[in-house]
């Protein structure tokens, strides 16, 4: 395999690379960031998509030489006791204002005074402090996906809404992926933009060194199931046709991925979603309202 494809982790533009650049780092031609191009597919399937890593490491600067000319000594710091003067004087402001506020401060109670009791038996105490143990934190709404201009729609790792307190988004070789998968309980998913009804062909990149995992894959009301052989190590990923699936309505559909049998679950590490278009309808959605 000559050429493959994957997307940029940071403005999601489509990019083609010779399969000698896996693993090396390139620039953006679209948004000019660093990005680490991920590992080419195993298989020759020109139609898969996979999502490269943006480089975080800068290369480290070569440290300035003086050209053979001696440096100059270096000058040792001068120890000026700023932090001695300045406590000095907050300790000097504090006495000026203890004894100037001195009656306020250490004002007695007035001799013969009651003490306010409450009378309030309900066990509730006066004006109590607000709990914010129970107080909701509004989730963050998962993006819509929008397919390209072939109608692929293309659901990454850095895009899933994660279901669960186990699941976590990390990086394994460079590649995004969503792993900790261990809970059989557990689900992820996607909003994704469907603009024309028909026939889907259902691709996944996935890594996992346990055997007979079985998953689910749902699009809106349909479903396929599949199972996934041992790629050999958690960041092995390889592109699994799972097979076909019938979109009958179009519109924005949620995307899910779900253990087949939670408790026989096996953990996989999930990098990629893609729906490639196999037969559409001749009837593309519109969102102009109805007249």
């Amino acid at each position: 395999m000559n050429e493959f494809k994957f997307v940029c982790p940071v403005c999601h533009q489509h990019i083609k690379c010779e399969s000698w650049r896996s693993n090396s780092m390139m620039e953006c031609p679209s948004c000019f960031q660093r990005i680490i191009v991920p590992p080419a597919p195993a298989d020759d399937n020109v139609e898969l998509i996979i999502t490269g890593s943006k480089a975080h490491k800068r290369m480290a600067s070569r440290p300035e030489t003086n050209l053979g000319r001696p440096s100059a000594p270096s000058q040792p710091a001068k120890n000026f006791p700023v932090a001695g003067i300045a406590f000095v004087i907050l300790l000097c402001a504090a006495i000026v204002a203890g004894f100037v506020f001195r009656g306020v401060i250490f004002k007695s109670a007035p001799t013969g005074g009651t003490t306010p009791v409450n009378n309030d038996t309900s066990g509730t105490p006066p004006n109590p402090a607000p709990s914010v143990s129970g107080t909701a934190v509004p989730a963050v709404p998962a993006p819509v996906i929008h397919p390209d201009s072939k109608g692929n729609v293309f659901l990454s790792a850095t895009n899933a809404e994660l279901h669960g307190s186990q699941l976590r988004l990390e990086m394994k070789g460079g590649i995004p992926d969503i792993g900790w998968w261990s809970d059989g309980n557990e689900w992820v998913s996607w909003t994704a933009q469907i603009t024309n009804a028909g026939v889907f062909k259902v691709i996944a990149a996935i890594a996992t060194d346990k055997a007979d995992a079985g998953f689910v894959l749902e699009v809106g009301d349909e479903q396929i199931s599949a199972q996934c052989p041992v790629t050999g190590s958690w960041d092995n990923f390889q592109a699994l046709a799972l097979g076909q699936i019938q979109i009958k309505q179009p519109g924005d559909l949620v995307v899910k991925v779900r253990a087949k049998d939670i408790a026989n679950w096996k953990a996989i590490n999930l990098n990629s979603v893609q729906l490639i278009p196999v037969k559409l309808s001749n009837e593309p959605r519109t969102n102009a309202p109805p007249r």
